[in-house]
């Protein structure tokens, strides 16, 4: 059988849900709710998924109150924003995030991959480079700014990008073969 792997954006935005759907609370809590308003109407496995990042978004609000300064609570309340297409409102989150801790790397990389979902590389490009110097082997910024490069036809930026992962990957895989 044919299996298809998940990239890491995808791998990525599964975890990030997890993280948001266990922010709102119990899951069965959750369930409970969902199952009341779909007995009244089928509801959509993508409302379902917008249904819950409200309920984070409003659940994150009262929380921030009483944390004005987490920068991981900002960030997830940008990524849930992000994740019901508010860019926006997400931007101004992972902002306020990185304004908190100007090291929260994964507030740089959520904000790229936003950036490069709007078509502004070059923001995307600056916050993936941010990400890659604050975390030197955080892969999935390599492989994306690698994508922006290759499509904006830089072969040779695009490939550095893509020899960093593999030469990385490799000396991983082989430190972690010789210890014992």
């Amino acid at each position: 059988p044919n299996v298809k792997p998940q990239t890491t954006c995808e791998v990525l935005d599964f975890q990030r849900a997890r993280a948001l759907r266990l922010l709102v609370g119990e899951i069965e809590e959750l369930s409970a709710e969902l199952s009341i308003a779909s007995a009244i109407r089928p509801i959509s496995p993508e409302l379902q998924a917008q249904l819950e990042f409200e309920q984070a978004i409003e659940k994150t609000n009262s929380v921030i109150k009483e944390y004005p300064k987490s920068a991981l609570l900002m960030a997830l309340q940008g990524n849930a924003y992000a994740d019901l297409g508010n860019s926006s409102e997400a931007i101004r989150f992972l902002n306020k995030s990185i304004e908190i801790d100007e090291n929260y790397v994964d507030a740089y990389y959520n904000l790229a991959h936003i950036f490069q979902s709007l078509d502004k590389n070059q923001e995307a490009i600056d916050c993936y480079n941010k990400t890659i110097e604050i975390s030197p082997n955080y892969f999935a910024a390599y492989n994306n700014l690698g994508n922006i490069y290759r499509e904006q036809r830089d072969f040779e930026a695009s490939l550095d990008c893509f020899k960093k992962i593999n030469i990385e990957l490799s000396f991983s895989v082989s430190s972690s073969c010789l210890s014992f």
